[in-house]
């Protein structure tokens, strides 16, 4: 890490830190949730969140996205700190009016412009939207301030951000908030004042209509088991919980979160949507395998992932594990068929280079 990434590692450290305390304060009690004080608290440390992670490259949006518990969870937590979007408000259409309606606002649309700067042009950040919970924030906030145009737009500016590049987001976003999308074009007319609400709402109704289509029997299957896309956030929480696992070198636990991970997706439904997330966890869980000394899984593990569709770096990276799995049962012409497989991909690869040497050398 060079110094200036460093640096800047400190500094988001810091702030995630001042954020996590903010939250922290306006959940410890009632009072503290509708106090203007914290409200401002909120607007501040979101609007730093912007202003911090405005401009940076994917990698390093995507490394500030899984710091910690997750910036987009922050985000959301920061919000449900306040009673901006409280139950209480949404039952009765007691929404405060004045400075501290104000402030509401502020928050609402604060958060919105948060979430849209961790998930433009970082793929991570719109992946992990739908388990930090910015499907529900946006849901509440359409439901909860519909009468607010200005809100109602940021709202479907940040869905559309949202969904853009990650089809799965976008058949979420489809199935569960399409009838707010619809009901915000019913309620705001075109004119004038409204044409960039319409524009993205025509935007949202495209990608919409795109999707749905591609993915006819994928809809038809979530409409008929419920718990969809339940299953799909399990999934990627015991996904990441089993990578900080590893990260740890705590490698037994690790394979008990990939192992639920798994279970966790669909068997039954055969679709390219949720093939990357199965690949990441056959993948990480094939290592941490090996790890353990569980060979003949690894294998298993790397031979359903070569019988799928897998970028050729993830290839070549399966036939070195699948060539020390095989050298470590002692079956040496397999280990070697594999290496040889991998270097046709990447004949200048020194570690398979070596690889075939010592295997060679121990043949003979």
């Amino acid at each position: 890490m060079s110094s200036k990434q460093q640096t800047f590692s400190q500094l988001w450290s810091a702030l995630y830190a001042e954020a996590l305390k903010v939250a922290e304060i306006g959940k410890a009690s009632p009072t503290s949730s509708s106090d203007p004080k914290h409200k401002q608290k909120v607007v501040v440390v979101l609007e730093k969140v912007c202003n911090t992670v405005f401009g940076l490259g994917t990698e390093n949006k995507a490394a500030i996205i899984s710091h910690g518990d997750g910036t987009l969870e922050l985000i959301v937590s920061l919000v449900s700190s306040t009673d901006a979007l409280s139950d209480k408000k949404a039952a009765t259409g007691d929404k405060q009016t004045g400075s501290e309606g104000q402030l509401d606002n502020k928050i609402l649309v604060m958060a919105m412009k948060a979430v849209r700067t961790c998930v433009v042009r970082n793929p991570v950040g719109r992946l992990r939207s739908r388990s930090a919970g910015v499907f529900l924030l946006l849901k509440d906030t359409l439901v909860g301030f519909s009468d607010d145009v200005h809100l109602v737009e940021e709202s479907m500016t940040t869905l559309a951000a949202v969904c853009l590049g990650d089809d799965l987001n976008t058949l979420q976003g489809s199935m569960q908030l399409r009838c707010l999308v619809d009901s915000a074009a019913s309620t705001y007319p075109k004119s004038d004042s409204t044409t960039n609400l319409h524009q993205k709402i025509s935007y949202l109704n495209a990608l919409f209509d795109a999707v749905m289509k591609e993915y006819s029997e994928v809809v038809q299957f979530i409409g008929e088991s419920q718990c969809f896309f339940d299953d799909v956030i399990a999934a990627e929480v015991e996904f990441r919980t089993a990578n900080k696992f590893a990260l740890e070198k705590d490698f037994v636990s690790a394979e008990t979160h990939y192992c639920n991970a798994e279970e966790r997706i669909p068997s039954e439904l055969e679709c390219t949507l949720l093939d990357s997330l199965r690949c990441q966890i056959l993948w990480n869980r094939a290592n941490v395998r090996f790890n353990i000394g569980k060979v003949e899984e690894s294998l298993k593990d790397t031979a359903t992932l070569l019988k799928a569709s897998v970028p050729t770096e993830i290839t070549v990276s399966l036939q070195k594990l699948r060539a020390n799995a095989l050298s470590k049962l002692g079956r040496c012409e397999e280990a070697k068929v594999a290496v040889g497989k991998a270097l046709i991909v990447n004949p200048r690869d020194e570690d398979l280079q070596m690889k075939m040497k010592d295997l060679t050398t121990t043949e003979t």
